[in-house]
């Protein structure tokens, strides 16, 4: 049993030879068959093939990640992750103004 949990962690470690240098998180409580999350679909592939693969996009439906709340938090404290939430979620609160993710796009994209 050990055995086939240390190959598993091996090959859930294993990164290709091309792999992406930036990886992005993307957390949405959108279920997959949402029309809105098809969107987040087509931004996906549209950032990783103007990156050059580069930038590699993780979409997280049904809120996988956590809590809108919790993934913003996550996000003010440096983590590469981003929420998709209605402007009623963000309303009264200065905390969900996560400057810092604008400056590390801006960033990414100089590259570019």
């Amino acid at each position: 049993m050990l055995a086939s949990l240390a190959v598993a962690a091996i090959a859930a470690t294993a990164q290709p030879a091309a792999a992406a240098k930036y990886t992005l998180s993307v957390n949405s409580a959108l279920t997959t068959n949402d029309p809105l999350f098809k969107g987040l679909e087509s931004f996906r592939d549209n950032v990783e093939k103007r990156t050059h693969g580069a930038i590699k996009v993780k979409l997280f439906p049904n809120s996988q990640l956590g809590s809108d709340k919790d993934v913003i938090e996550q996000a003010r404290a440096g983590a590469p992750v981003a929420d998709v939430v209605d402007g009623g979620r963000l309303a009264g609160s200065s905390a969900f103004w996560p400057r810092l993710i604008l400056r590390r796009a801006t960033r990414a994209s100089a590259k570019w």
